[in-house]
């Protein structure tokens, strides 16, 4: 019996390991294969890719790791946090993309002097220590970091990127070094925004202590980086076009750009493509930056994924038959609020970190609205003193550290625009801005004005962010003027203007601006010939002095052809004169009172209604400064003095008084792109005697038809028009940005 026993025993030593071969083996035929799926980069092509994850869910195909570059890398990331096609689709479709990749935040966003020296000119140049360059880059991404923060914030938490919901990597490159860098850990926002940035267009990111630029220079199709991840079967969607070999076909910068980089990535393409199982291509006219064309990009993305429908739900069908495994949930959404434990500021060289802090007030150790923190973002980069404000939130403990990344701007800009107005005539505007070169929170520009009239205009400010703050301004002009009897040239004159000023300012939320300050003026008159009524003394240069108090407002969405958003311009101030053969022939003390009042709103898309009001009052005798009389006449919103008001139908400065008021009412038509339409009225009147405004017999009424085109340079308008003053109608023409 025992002999047996170890006879047994022996045999099943002997065939023990065969069995355990043989069941591992059967194990390994029966184990469910690991799926990968794969995105290539290919700008505004990647939005196909939603109609391929459309598709696979369909088929009930269970992905269990996901890479890609560039646009790749962004659709594979979403998708990868727990975000639906669905909910993809939506985000595409609520983006104003021209604003996006114009890098523009909002207008609103905008610090007010910025609005008023730094915007629309023609060309701008980067002013550093070496002197004027070229940009590196045509935008920093500043509006894309914050899109991509937005959808990735809920990800904060994960900063290795395998325990995500789809574990996930994607492709940068390393500018300096030229390496394929694979991103698999840290912030899920910031690797995005690396793989993305597209050389020359966007600028580098740096993240995990290198400079990134785009993965697609190198790798634009990661299928070895996915199948390293434990990927078995790999499904490919590639919406490369491949070198063109007609130079014809070469016609724009994208294609030139996506040209060049294919270059450098056909050797790693083809051995991708050799490891791909299911290929899918997207062959499309379309090019990268065509990003308003989606709709027809994801309705051809949806057309081409639905012929592989066969082939990857018989993909899924076989490996639901080794094992089932449910689909996962996508249903992630944005973050809503965060509570902030604490706030870390890097990148600081010039702007006292003080400066930062006291726009983020309230926010440690509290909750803070997701909303909130961008918008404060923005109001931050509004200053110009960032070339971008980024974020981070970084994961501490059950809360979350608020990490500001900024990246201080160069040391000023330089700026020119060209201008033609039958007012002013022909000019060429050169605009220095420089920032914090002469202290921590001062900003400094230079306009100048070269023409027929001629204008040099500075202000120099100490920007203290949420305080008070000082600021200097000094104004040199002349322009010439006809004087008017009725609607009858008598004489023509030649004003010549030197002012200065100190003030005391606070601005709040970019869009309002307070002064309070003191200005002396220095100025005289020269024209044709000298009447006998007017004494010499009038044509020599003169002073007075004034003491004023200034509140100013600016929401317009746009600077030209705005849609929502008002203006106003609010000023009271009192003036000396201190040349004594003023005081005692011509003219003594007064105060002045006036404001201007603009708003749009939009009726419809297309049209919009604008309506405006300027009033103006002179308290004091009739011998008043020049400065206290208004002007009216003319259509230009841009005069170098703010007591000449426009007014359809009249010539430059044709009227003049003491007391004034105008309404002006405008209906704007957008015919076509950048092209426009409107016809605008204006009703008022102007007097020395405040009673005279309201006699019927006084009024002026004004009207014309207006059609206006967008230009690169700035509008380009011709206005058709007439008033009760004329005998005939008149015309109007500018070309170019005001200034």
């Amino acid at each position: 019996m025992l002999k047996k026993i170890f006879l047994v025993l022996f045999v099943f030593i002997l065939l023990f390991p065969q069995f355990l071969l043989a069941y591992s083996q059967d194990s390994l035929k029966t184990q469910r294969p690991k799926v990968g799926l794969v995105l290539s980069g290919g700008g505004a092509k990647g939005f196909a890719y939603i109609g391929l994850l459309q598709t696979i869910q369909k088929a009930g195909l269970h992905i269990d790791y996901i890479g890609g570059t560039s646009m790749g890398a962004i659709i594979a990331g979403l998708y990868a946090a727990g975000y639906s096609p669905e909910s993809m689709l939506k985000m595409v479709k609520q983006q104003d993309w021209n604003a996006l990749l114009l890098d523009k935040p909002e207008r609103k966003f905008l610090a007010y002097e910025e609005k008023e020296y730094s915007e629309n000119y023609v060309i701008t140049l980067d002013l550093k220590k070496k002197g004027i360059v070229m940009k590196s880059s045509m935008i920093e991404g500043q509006e894309i970091n914050l899109l991509l923060n937005h959808y990735f914030n809920h990800t904060y938490r994960f900063t290795k990127f395998k325990d995500l919901s789809i574990p996930y990597l994607c492709i940068g490159t390393d500018i300096l070094s030229g390496h394929a860098e694979v991103l698999k850990e840290g912030n899920l926002a910031m690797a995005v925004r690396s793989s993305m940035s597209i050389p020359v267009y966007f600028a580098p990111t740096y993240y995990n202590y290198k400079y990134l630029v785009d993965g697609g220079v190198i790798n634009n199709f990661p299928v070895q980086e996915v199948k390293k991840m434990g990927a078995q079967i790999i499904i490919g969607g590639d919406v490369q076009r491949g070198l063109e070999n007609n130079i014809e076909n070469l016609n724009t910068i994208p294609k030139v750009m996506d040209q060049v980089s294919s270059f450098y990535r056909q050797k790693a393409n083809q051995i991708a493509y050799k490891n791909t199982d299911v290929y899918i291509h997207y062959k499309m006219k379309y090019s990268l930056m065509d990003f308003n064309q989606y709709d027809s990009i994801i309705a051809l993305g949806r057309r081409v994924s639905q012929q592989h429908y066969p082939e990857l739900k018989k993909l899924s069908d076989s490996l639901n038959a080794i094992e089932v495994l449910p689909l996962r949930k996508f249903n992630a959404k944005p973050l809503d609020s965060v509570f902030v434990s604490d706030i870390r500021i890097e990148g600081t060289k010039k702007v006292p970190v003080n400066f930062i802090i006291n726009y983020f007030k309230g926010f440690k150790n509290h909750w803070v609205h997701i909303d909130k923190l961008e918008h404060t973002i923005r109001m931050l980069y509004g200053t110009r003193f960032f070339k971008h404000v980024f974020y981070e939130l970084q994961p501490h403990g059950n809360n979350a550290v608020l990490v500001i990344k900024i990246n201080e701007a160069s040391l000023g800009e330089v700026s020119a625009a060209l201008h033609y107005d039958s007012d002013y005539q022909g000019s060429i505007m050169l605009n220095l801005a420089l920032r914090n070169s002469m202290g921590y929170g001062s900003k400094f520009f230079i306009k100048a004005i070269v023409g027929p009239n001629p204008r040099l205009k500075t202000l120099y400010l100490l920007d203290r962010g949420k305080k008070i703050g000082v600021g200097t301004t000094l104004d040199m002009y002349a322009f010439h003027f006809n004087l008017y009897n009725g609607a009858t040239k008598e004489t023509a004159y030649q004003f010549t203007n030197y002012s200065a000023s100190a003030f005391l300012h606070y601005g709040f939320r970019n869009n309002y601006n307070l002064r309070v300050g003191l200005e002396v003026r220095r100025f005289k008159f020269d024209r044709e010939y000298l009447p006998e009524s007017i004494p010499n003394a009038a044509y020599n240069f003169a002073t007075y002095g004034n003491v004023f108090f200034n509140f100013r407002a600016d929401t317009y969405d746009k600077a030209y052809f705005p849609t929502r958003g008002f203006k106003t311009d609010f000023l009271l101030e009192h003036l000396a004169p201190f040349s004594p053969g003023w005081s005692q022939q011509l003219f003594q003390n007064a105060s002045i009172l006036y404001i201007n009042y603009s708003h749009y709103h939009s009726i419809t898309k297309k049209l919009v209604w604008q309506n405006s009001f300027f009033g103006g009052i002179t308290f004091g005798k009739r011998n008043t400064p020049i400065q206290g009389i208004f002007f009216l006449g003319g259509l230009n919103p841009a005069n170098y003095s703010k007591n000449i008001v426009p007014f359809t139908g009249m010539h430059f400065i044709q009227e003049q008084g003491l007391n004034v008021w105008v309404a002006h009412t405008k209906l704007r038509y957008q015919l076509i792109n950048k092209v426009y339409a409107g016809v605008q009225v204006d009703l008022g009147a102007i007097q020395n005697n405040f009673p005279d405004l309201f006699n019927s017999d006084n009024f002026l009424l004004g009207y014309g038809i207006r059609f206006s085109y967008n230009s690169f340079i700035g509008p380009m308008e011709i206005t058709f028009m007439d008033s009760n003053q004329h005998t005939k109608p008149g015309v109007y023409f500018t070309l170019g940005h005001w200034f």
